[in-house]
């Protein structure tokens, strides 16, 4: 790999510790049962509803990876946007902070 193109791998290495939850990514984390979820939009540009969500690589790739956490009870509330989405459960029930 060459220096330049090591480099902007480097830049778009998103390294766990860069991710930064928002808690009003969506109406629905206002809602009873959802409002300690947090979202995550980690690659493109998002389905985020707030101005206050970090994306960590904000170019418009066609595609976006985000990511939801919450503890066991919390509930993920049904919405509507136009992006599919695929849910993913670790195995211990809960993605760290």
């Amino acid at each position: 790999m060459t220096r330049s193109a090591q480099t902007e791998a480097d830049a778009r290495h998103v390294k766990r510790s860069d991710g930064q939850s928002c808690t009003a990514a969506f109406i629905d984390c206002k809602k009873p049962g959802s409002h300690l979820k947090r979202n995550y939009a980690i690659i493109g540009l998002g389905v985020t509803s707030s101005s206050e969500q970090v994306i960590n690589l904000p170019e418009a790739y066609g595609f976006h990876v985000g990511a939801a956490a919450m503890p066991t009870g919390i509930t993920h509330n049904l919405h509507v946007h136009f992006a599919a989405e695929a849910h993913l459960i670790p195995d211990n029930g809960m993605m760290a902070e």
